[in-house]
């Protein structure tokens, strides 16, 4: 399996693991509203899952946010990397040191 397969299988792991945050416990995390989830990645970028989604307390803005996985294209770790990006973000969103900026432009996506 090379990484190209590896993210395309990783994919739906991915996109049913974030449909799973509707029953978090963490009102920062059950509010979200994923909008996609996508392998993005091209010529000088490395190839990472992209997830772009809204938190409905801050309508004007739409959030993107890359995760990567860095230990290789192993099949059997497919559901483990789906696990980790997923606690990656909650990890980013919860944490006091990180968070959703607090600026946005309403006509962009914001990255963090």
């Amino acid at each position: 399996m090379n990484e190209h397969e590896f993210y395309a299988a990783l994919l739906p792991l991915c996109a049913r693991e974030l449909g799973e945050l509707r029953e978090a416990n963490e009102d920062e995390l059950a509010r979200l509203e994923i909008g996609s989830v996508a392998v993005a990645g091209a010529g000088d970028v490395d190839l990472h899952i992209a997830v772009l989604f809204r938190d409905p307390t801050r309508p004007d803005c739409r959030f993107g946010w890359r995760w990567s996985w860095t230990e290789g294209p192993r099949p059997e770790e497919l559901e483990f990397a789906a696990a980790v990006l997923v606690t990656n973000l909650e990890e980013d969103i919860l944490s006091d040191r990180y968070g959703l900026p607090d600026d946005c432009n309403a006509d962009e996506v914001t990255w963090f």
